[in-house]
């Protein structure tokens, strides 16, 4: 924040377990980025707060500790909903 940006931060409990506290400049949004409304979440927060949206980070991931041999279709599911699905979600809103 020393730069003056404003961020919408985003995890699935970034207001219970994250170090970070809300501010003028911070933003933080509950929530899957799987759900298409976690995503319409993020966007209207950032539009609502901040004015705009002039850089949209996409960095959520999941990691599964063992072979993609193993996955089984639940954690192909949630490999699919948080990388894919998230992206999509938040981009396509966020371009709007």
């Amino acid at each position: 924040m020393k730069r003056g940006y404003s961020v919408v931060a985003n995890s699935r409990n970034i207001t219970k377990t994250n170090s970070f506290a809300a501010s003028a400049n911070l933003a933080l949004v509950d929530g899957d980025i799987g759900d298409p409304s976690t995503a319409a979440k993020i966007v209207d927060t950032a539009v609502s707060k901040f004015g705009r949206i002039d850089v949209l980070v996409n960095n959520a991931g999941v990691f599964i500790p063992k072979p993609f041999t193993e996955y089984t279709t639940e954690d192909f599911g949630t490999l699919v909903s948080t990388t894919l699905a998230g992206f999509l979600y938040v981009s396509q809103l966020a371009v709007k």
